[in-house]
């Protein structure tokens, strides 16, 4: 596994963990390179488009393909990611995860089932609040982030950490998750935050659990491209 500084966060009653990683510059410019071409490839369609499905996307391109079953051990730079990013920090959420729900580790009697794809978006796209159905849970790798990250509101701006931030500090291109559990942000003095953006650095991964409504938000400037995983873990039979 590539070295990393990882951060474990409760905003509300759940479990999210956000994963920078170090010296992933080369890896991020060969992925980034590797998900345009295949956007505008003549031999992939934009599942975002065709009509195939029902999708949050708005305005962005996701290429139709599985890119971790199709491209493992073809493409380097996928290759690498699903060895040194998308396994190792999928092992350490899960450990976390079955820690706080039973005591326990994860079972060595089961594996993971991953699907996977990339997002690329330009100024103005951006995806509608949904979750990922029957899955454990999501992650989303940040290859490209715009370079300038502006305030919506009184030219405020948001440090590239994860933080908590009143209305007025809200910015463009953040990732959201929000609070499936409204009950809990009551009282208002003492209550969980009803939602909390995150400005995710470039080489920076977040896992959220699939049932957790997420969105990221439009920007004006620049391009983002992502990598996004779903996991389900099975038990061996």
């Amino acid at each position: 596994m590539l070295k990393n500084h990882r951060n474990i966060y409760n905003p509300f009653p759940t479990i999210v963990h956000s994963i920078l990683f170090e010296e992933v510059e080369d890896l991020n410019k060969d992925l980034f390179k590797f998900v345009k071409d295949l956007t505008f490839s003549d031999e992939v369609k934009d599942a975002a488009t065709s009509g195939d499905y029902f999708l949050s996307t708005e305005g962005a391109s996701q290429p139709d393909v599985d890119i971790a079953e199709k491209y493992y051990g073809e493409v380097d730079c996928i290759t690498k990611f699903v060895d040194e990013i998308m396994l190792p920090a999928s092992e350490g959420w899960a450990e976390h995860h079955f820690m706080e729900l039973t005591g326990k580790p994860t079972p060595r009697t089961g594996h993971f089932n991953f699907t996977s794809w990339a997002t690329y978006y330009t100024p103005g796209s951006w995806q509608t609040p949904h979750i990922h159905r029957e899955k454990m849970f999501t992650g989303v790798y940040f290859v490209k982030m715009p370079d300038e990250k502006k305030s919506l509101t009184n030219g405020a701006h948001c440090t590239s950490t994860v933080q908590y931030q009143p209305p007025e500090m809200q910015n463009e291109g953040a990732f959201v998750i929000q609070n499936p559990h409204m009950q809990s942000t009551q009282p208002l003095v003492g209550g969980w935050i009803t939602q909390q953006e995150m400005m995710p650095k470039e080489g920076e991964l977040i896992i959220i659990p699939s049932w957790l409504s997420h969105y990221p938000k439009p920007f004006s400037s620049g391009e983002r491209c992502v990598i996004v995983f779903d996991a389900q873990y099975n038990i061996n039979k």
